[in-house]
């Protein structure tokens, strides 16, 4: 569903995955969560102070919970690459100011080895598929659109900052649109076709 998904969405190209879970492997304060989306995943250590040291950044970009319903499931993936998409719009608006909204948002600026490697990270994966796609024209709609997505996400809420604001902004408003028009989707295959079992 993931490679299919990646696909239709004209990223086929792209060295990006997935890591699955089921909410009993995950904390308490995660067990509501079926799926999340970032740039590049991560691997590394916690020190004794609760420090965490970079190892790496990774091409894993979604993390999706096992325990639910395959129609949550097809919904959650649609959600996520939905932020791809807007990543994608964002990049082809301004590439670096849009690399740079994610560095500020991710890392402190001190750490410049991390920096480094994170720029690294989105060359390898990202950069061979999207350099190639037009950059947006100034003024365009979909330009704006991607002005808005770098402002949402140098200024994201958070669920667990303020609930409220973290549905109302343009990014999650879009993602849990598409969620919605998923499942939409995914059941009338059910009632129509007869394609899955639930």
């Amino acid at each position: 569903m993931f490679n299919q998904l990646k696909k239709d969405y004209g990223w086929e190209g792209i060295n990006f995955t997935y890591k699955l879970h089921r909410t009993s492997k995950i904390t308490t304060e995660k067990a509501n969560v079926v799926g999340g989306y970032r740039p590049l995943g991560v691997t590394g250590k916690t020190l004794p102070n609760g420090d965490f040291i970079v190892d790496s950044f990774t091409p894993e970009i979604m993390e999706i919970c096992l325990n639910n319903s395959r129609e949550n499931i097809f919904a959650t993936l649609v959600h996520e690459f939905q932020h791809c998409k807007q990543h994608e719009l964002a990049y082809r608006t301004n590439k670096n100011k849009f690399i740079e909204t994610l560095i500020r948002k991710r890392l402190s600026p001190e750490l410049t080895e991390e920096i480094a490697m994170f720029k690294e990270g989105i060359n390898k994966y990202y950069a061979p598929v999207w350099d190639k796609l037009p950059v947006l024209t100034k003024g365009s709609k979909d330009y704006k659109l991607g002005l808005k997505y770098i402002d949402n996400i140098e200024h994201y809420v958070g669920a667990s900052q303020d609930k409220s604001k973290y549905f109302l902004q343009l990014i999650e408003r879009e993602a849990y649109n598409a969620e919605i028009k998923a499942k939409d989707v995914y059941r009338k295959c059910i009632t129509i076709c007869g394609f899955f079992s639930i």
